[in-house]
């Protein structure tokens, strides 16, 4: 009867000997992330460009509402400009700092860097730019075009 008492007496002990008790039933809420292809989205369309006295002028034609495929939720942002690096390489950031609401974009700096003006030719692209539960989204890219310096 003894050793009973002493077994049920160290096993008090070891459950409450200060060590804090794990829950095993732990569910943590997971920030659910919407992931969207960039199809999902319409291209931009109707790219050109022309070299005019202030620089490279890049117009396109807007992307209506009823290109969206979901209206709700969706929010269209405007659009980013891109000059390739070596006609090939499209950089990491855009050459506007936020999107562009309008559909044309002056590129003034061809003519105020040394190295653009000894290149012979720009080429430009041009993407949406969309919002969809707080989180921005770039749709697929236009065609490129290119212009001789």
């Amino acid at each position: 009867m003894n050793v009973l008492i002493f077994i049920l007496f160290f096993l008090f002990l070891q459950v409450g000997c200060g060590r804090k008790q794990k829950n095993i039933f732990y569910f943590p809420k997971k920030e659910y992330v919407l992931k969207i292809n960039r199809l999902f989205f319409p291209s931009v369309k109707g790219v050109k460009v022309e070299k005019i006295d202030g620089g490279n002028n890049i117009y396109w034609r807007s992307i209506q509402d009823d290109d969206l495929e979901i209206k709700n939720d969706v929010k269209f942002l405007g659009y980013n400009v891109y000059r390739l690096v070596r006609c090939y390489f499209v950089p990491k950031k855009p050459l506007n700092k936020k999107p562009i609401e309008n559909t044309n974009f002056l590129d003034n700096q061809i003519l105020k860097d040394e190295y653009l003006k000894k290149q012979e030719q720009h080429c430009y692209l041009v993407q949406a730019v969309f919002k969809i539960h707080d989180r921005i989204y770039q749709g697929p890219s236009s065609q490129i075009i290119c212009v001789k310096n």
